[in-house]
């Protein structure tokens, strides 16, 4: 989903890995889209939609300026988590 000149860190993937491992372990059933990876999309009625460092650019420069953002949809709806 990233474009060639879109910045990626160790933190965006080990960030990414840990939100996915977590809700995978609580939410086996569920699909999940991921800004730096690729999950199984199984037809689930519930997806997760993960950025797991909003900001990357502001946070590899030190500007502190940053965010994990996540939502669960069902069936055409957006929902807070």
């Amino acid at each position: 989903m990233k474009g060639e000149k879109d910045l990626v860190t160790g933190v965006d993937k080990q960030s990414e890995r840990l939100i996915v491992e977590h809700l995978l372990s609580r939410f086996p059933d569920h699909d999940i889209i991921a800004e730096e990876g690729d999950y199984l999309q199984a037809g689930s009625p519930y997806r997760w939609v993960i950025d797991p460092v909003d900001g990357t650019t502001n946070y590899a420069h030190g500007y502190g300026k940053h965010a994990d953002i996540g939502c669960c949809c069902r069936c055409g709806q957006l929902k807070r988590r």
